[in-house]
């Protein structure tokens, strides 16, 4: 299983691109890329990080088919609803 994004940039283009977007739940990382990718060179690291699949396993086949499909097709509808996001968000105790 590959690992979370970790994600580098200088504090210039850090603040040029107007730092994560706090208004997503999702996605966050990828947005900034974009953003930081247009600021000039951009270099994605090949290594690769094992971590516990621990998060795949805690949800089932259709909860991952929900996601997938709300932050690809439906993108602009959920990922600023942070309930619509509990796959990638720890649920809080009820």
């Amino acid at each position: 299983m590959r690992s979370d994004v970790s994600l580098f940039s200088t504090r210039e283009a850090f603040e040029a691109v107007g730092g994560f977007d706090t208004a997503l739940y999702a996605t966050e990382e990828a947005t900034i890329s974009f953003a930081l990718h247009r600021q000039g060179r951009f270099v994605c690291l090949r290594e690769c990080v094992l971590t516990s699949g621990r998060k795949l396993r805690t949800h089932s086949a259709i909860e991952w088919i929900i996601q997938m499909y709300r932050v690809t097709l439906a993108r602009r509808k959920y990922i600023g609803n942070r309930s619509a996001m509990g796959v990638w968000l720890w649920r809080e105790a009820a």
